[in-house]
């Protein structure tokens, strides 16, 4: 797959990004090899990330370099990755390619010799994607008693041509934001530019044209994982899954929002990996009611298969869909990065940002008036729709 488009992070990724961790009962020196990555019918390059991390006293990745990488399919084709950064190992632009029908499999060798691999695995044929749609509901919650506001996003596929389906679905979020307040003059040691006649002085003050600042995109990767299948259906067709919730808590929704959604046809084991993760950790009390569990990955020590691996080589088929929705007409509860004040040229550091509030002037920080700040840049992306 395409490095944008590497496959939801593994295991302990996923524990650290979205839940506390919990720590499992192992040999305290006892070095446990993580993999993620995988290959599907996009075009390349595909991405194998390998790390090492001791769940006991140490819970943190370190990256697994000097590997020899190998990813090869069931006609003898095979490619030998090329470390890019430490433990990213790549793909070569027009290298090895995911074909639908063919087998596939991984090889690890590290540096102290010992050989990791996964059995051949085929690649599914894919599965389109009918529809992705959001519905406005208010989520029950006790902050707001008549509910949380936000988007639900669905999913319906088309039909499969088999009965036997299995997905995982990949999403990604862009959305157009705009700064805390526009900037509407600036105050420099006694004199007052505006941005409507005078932005060529405040750009020789700032080395910015604020004046294009004020509206940015960010891209997102939705941290949870989707999955869902058709083996017991009537029907190959899955209709109205649920994917994620975008609530009205930030500005995501307040001006425009796109999704990305990626349906990865999978196989069976794959699946329950998946499954198996999400089970674990969207359970906020699963410590509580359940005993914490090894989940069976598909690279195994070929010397030793009792060894303890973590994560998945992935291979898949893959469908996508974008879509694009307006601010939803419902009530917004997230809250400026700073309050304007009232002036005081005297006292603060030279420039002065100044905003108009009710037809008075009043003083912001400067990352009011930079919806960079935020973390999105301020030109449109290529793929968006107004």
């Amino acid at each position: 797959m395409k490095t944008k488009h590497v496959l939801i992070a593994f295991f302990v990724i996923v524990i650290v990004a979205c839940k506390d961790e919990f720590l499992l009962n192992f040999d305290t020196n006892q070095k446990i090899l993580v993999v993620e990555g995988g290959i599907t019918n996009l075009e390349g390059p595909y991405a194998v990330r390998l790390s090492t991390t001791l769940p006991v006293n140490q819970p943190l990745r370190i990256p697994l370099e000097n590997c020899r990488v190998t990813i090869s399919d069931n006609t003898g084709v095979s490619e030998v990755l090329t470390e890019t950064e430490p433990g990213v190992y790549k793909t070569v632009v027009g290298g090895i390619r995911g074909i639908i029908g063919k087998e596939y499999s991984l090889l690890v060798t590290t540096p102290d010799g010992k050989k990791y691999e996964t059995g051949f695995e085929k690649m599914e044929e894919s599965v389109g994607i009918d529809t992705v749609y959001a519905e406005l509901n208010y989520k029950e919650s006790l902050d707001y008693p008549f509910g949380l506001p936000g988007y639900q996003f669905y999913i319906n596929t088309q039909p499969g041509q088999k009965a036997d389906n299995y997905f995982l679905w990949d999403l990604t979020e862009t959305y157009q934001y705009d700064a805390d307040y526009r900037l509407y003059a600036l105050y420099y040691y006694g004199d007052i530019f505006y941005t409507k006649s005078d932005m060529e002085q405040i750009e020789d003050i700032v080395k910015l044209n604020y004046d294009t600042l004020f509206t940015c995109w960010k891209t997102e990767t939705v941290k949870d994982i989707f999955t869902g299948h058709t083996s017991n259906l009537s029907t190959p067709v899955i209709n109205r899954q649920p994917l994620h919730f975008v609530s009205t808590e930030t500005k995501k929704l307040s001006v425009r929002y796109g999704l990305l959604v990626q349906q990865y046809a999978v196989s069976k084991k794959a699946y329950q990996f998946w499954k198996s993760i999400r089970e674990q950790i969207s359970d906020e009390s699963f410590l509580n009611t359940r005993q914490p569990y090894n989940i069976a990955g598909n690279l195994e020590n070929v010397a030793d298969t009792r060894e303890i691996t973590y994560g998945f080589f992935t291979v898949a088929s893959v469908a996508e869909k974008r879509v694009f929705y307006n601010k939803p007409n419902a009530a917004f509860y997230f809250e400026k990065g700073y309050t304007a004040e009232p002036i005081d040229l005297h006292k603060k550091q030279q420039p002065v940002y100044l905003v108009l509030e009710e037809n008075a002037m009043y003083f912001v920080h400067k990352d009011c008036v930079d919806c960079r700040t935020e973390g999105g840049v301020a030109h449109k992306p290529d793929f968006w729709i107004d």
